[in-house]
C-alpha cells in the first residue's frame, strides 16, 4: 500500500462529494472527486487510491456491474470500496456485496461512524493481503480474488466435460463487526486469520479459497464427499474454541456457511448471488442450522404473479420460470391480484414499473391488502435511477431488476426470494 493515503470519492452530485471527502479527509492524505466514469478511470490509471467510496447510481443505471468493473480492475484488487447510497442497506447491501463491494454507508450518514468504518476497513486491508498471499509460508490453498476466479472457471469448465460435480460455499463469521468495534481490530484479524488457517488444515488438499471481504471467506471444491456438511460442522466447532480463546466467549453460532453444487451453467458471480441470498435468509432466522445447503429451507410455494405491458417480455419469463419448477400467472390488473385466492401457494409478485396502475403504485395498494403482506415483491424496469429505486423500496418491494433482462439473473433473483 501506498505511504500517502488517497481516497477517491465517485459521486455525480460534486457538492455531496465534497462533503463526503471533507468529513472523511483527516484520515487520508489527499482525495479526489469523479462525477464521471471517465474521470473515474482517469484517477485510477495516474493515482494509487487507498479506498473508494461511491454512489454507483450513475445515470445509465449500471450501478452495480461498475462496482464489478471497478473490483476487476488490477489496481484495485485489495482497495476496500464503501458504497454510499440512499437504498435502505437491508434491501442492497447483499446485493452489492455480491459484486464486490466491501462496506455499505446509508446516507444521510453520522460522520463519527463514517470515519469508524473506513478506520476499520483501512486497518483490515493490511490483514487481508496477508490471508490472500500465496507466496511464503502464511496461507497455501488461498488465493487472491482474481486468481480464484480464474481457477474456479476452469474448474467449472471440467465439470461441464466431465459431467463431475464439485462444491462452492461461502462462510461467514457471525458478529465480525461488532467483535472489531468492541473488542477490538486485531481480534478481529486474528479471529478471520485463525479461520483461515483452520481450512487450509483440514481441506486444503481438496479445496481452493479467497478471502472475498474482510469477513466472508469463499471456497470450492471438486471433492464429492458426501460429508462435506459434517466436515464444515467440525471446523465450526474448532472455531469456536479459537473465538473462545481470542475473545473469551463464544459467539453462537461461530459462523454460518451455505453450500451448493457447482452450476457449470451458471457463472461465479451468479451462484454466488444464490448463496448470498441464503445467507441473509439464514441471519434472519436464527433457529436454522448454521450449516446448510442452497436449497434447505426453500418452501414449497410455487405460484408467480406477472404484471408486465409488455406480452412477449411476459412469455419469455414465464417460460423460464417454467423451467425452474414455478407456475407463473399473467396478470394486468391490480383487481386480478386482490381476487386471487391461493396465497398459500404464492411465492412471489412481479411487477414492471410501465404498468398502466403504475408499478410502485400497485406495490403500495398490494401491501394495503393485509393477506399480501409477506408477498416478496420484484420490480422490474427500464430506468435504474436511485430515486426510483429507493421509492420502490420504500413502498415495499424486495428487490428490483433493470431492463433488459438476463434471464439467469431474473431466475436466480426469484430463486433468492422464495428461499428466504
Amino acid at each position: 500500500m501506498s505511504e500517502l493515503k488517497n481516497l477517491l470519492v465517485i459521486e455525480q452530485h460534486k457538492q455531496r462529494a465534497e462533503e463526503i471527502a471533507n468529513d472523511a479527509i483527516e484520515l487520508f492524505d489527499y482525495y479526489f472527486v469523479a462525477t464521471s466514469v471517465r474521470e473515474t478511470e482517469a484517477f485510477i490509471r495516474e493515482y494509487d487510491i487507498d479506498m473508494i467510496i461511491i454512489n454507483p447510481f450513475f445515470t445509465d443505471g449500471s450501478g452495480r456491474q461498475f462496482i464489478e468493473i471497478l473490483r476487476k480492475n488490477t489496481h484495485l484488487h485489495t482497495t476496500p470500496i464503501l458504497i454510499m447510497s440512499r437504498l435502505p442497506e437491508d434491501k442492497v447491501k447483499v446485493d452489492f456485496y455480491s459484486f464486490g463491494a466491501d462496506g455499505y454507508i446509508q446516507y444521510p450518514y453520522d460522520k463519527n461512524e463514517l470515519i469508524s468504518k473506513i478506520q476499520r476497513k483501512l486497518h483490515t486491508q493490511i490483514q487481508l493481503k496477508k490471508i490472500e498471499e500465496t507466496s511464503g509460508n502464511i496461507l497455501s490453498g488461498f488465493h487472491p480474488r482474481d486468481e480464484f476466479e480464474a481457477h474456479f472457471n476452469a474448474e467449472s469448465n471440467n465439470i461441464a466435460a466431465q459431467k463431475s460435480e464439485g462444491i462452492l460455499g461461502i462462510i461467514a463469521p457471525v458478529g465480525m463487526d461488532a467483535i472489531m468495534r468492541d473488542i477490538g481490530m486485531d481480534q478481529g484479524d486474528h479471529l478471520m486469520t485463525a479461520l483461515a488457517n483452520l481450512m487450509r488444515e483440514m481441506f486444503s488438499a481438496k479445496m481452493n479459497a479467497s478471502a472475498w471481504t474482510h469477513k466472508m471467506i469463499v471456497f470450492y471444491s471438486t471433492d464429492d464427499d458426501p460429508t462435506q456438511i459434517e466436515s464444515m460442522e467440525g471446523l465450526r466447532q474448532r472455531y469456536l474454541l479459537k473465538m473462545e480463546d481470542a475473545i473469551g466467549e463464544q459467539k453462537l453460532p461461530g459462523f454460518r456457511s451455505v453450500m451448493s453444487v457447482i452450476n457449470p451453467k451458471l457463472s461465479l458471480d451468479m451462484q454466488m448471488r444464490r448463496l448470498a441470498g441464503q445467507l441473509m435468509s439464514m441471519d434472519k432466522h436464527p433457529e436454522l442450522a448454521p450449516v446448510q445447503f442452497l436449497g434447505d429451507t426453500v418452501s414449497s410455494k410455487r405460484h408467480i404473479l406477472i404484471f408486465d405491458p409488455d406480452p412477449v417480455s411476459c412469455q419469455i419469463i414465464a417460460y423460464n420460470l417454467k423451467k425452474e419448477g414455478y407456475i407463473p400467472f399473467l396478470l394486468s390488473k391490480l383487481h386480478d391480484i386482490l381476487t386471487y385466492t391461493d396465497i398459500n401457494d404464492l411465492a412471489a409478485i412481479i411487477i414492471d414499473t410501465m404498468i398502466p396502475e403504475g408499478g410502485i403504485e400497485m406495490v403500495k395498494k398490494i401491501h394495503e391488502a393485509s393477506s399480501f403482506a409477506s408477498v416478496p415483491i420484484m420490480i422490474l424496469s427500464r430506468y435504474g435511477h436511485e430515486d426510483e429505486i429507493s421509492e420502490a423500496f420504500n413502498a415495499g418491494a424486495e428487490d428490483y431488476l433493470m431492463k433488459p433482462l438476463s434471464m439467469v439473473e431474473l431466475t436466480a433473483r426469484v430463486k433468492r426470494l422464495t428461499e428466504q
